[in-house]
């Protein structure tokens, strides 16, 4: 959690609205209507998805390199 804080501290750029958003949000200084939160999980989910599809990607490309160096 600190890494995070220093690398968010360290950026040059402001934050976004939506990430201000965002921090209000995890603050609880801002409530979210459920039908909001109910899109944001889905585009969530859908982003979490993703990223775990391209580490499975990842691991089978080490995979195969690995097989392939191997029988050399």
């Amino acid at each position: 959690m600190y890494c995070l804080h220093l690398i968010l501290k360290g950026q040059d750029e402001q934050p976004t609205q939506e990430e201000k958003e965002e921090k209000n949000i995890a603050a609880s200084k801002k409530t979210v209507d459920p039908a909001h939160a109910a899109e944001y999980l889905v585009e969530l989910e859908k982003a979490s998805t993703s990223i775990v599809n391209l580490f499975n990607q990842q691991h089978q490309h080490a995979a195969v390199c690995f097989l392939h160096w191997s029988l050399l």
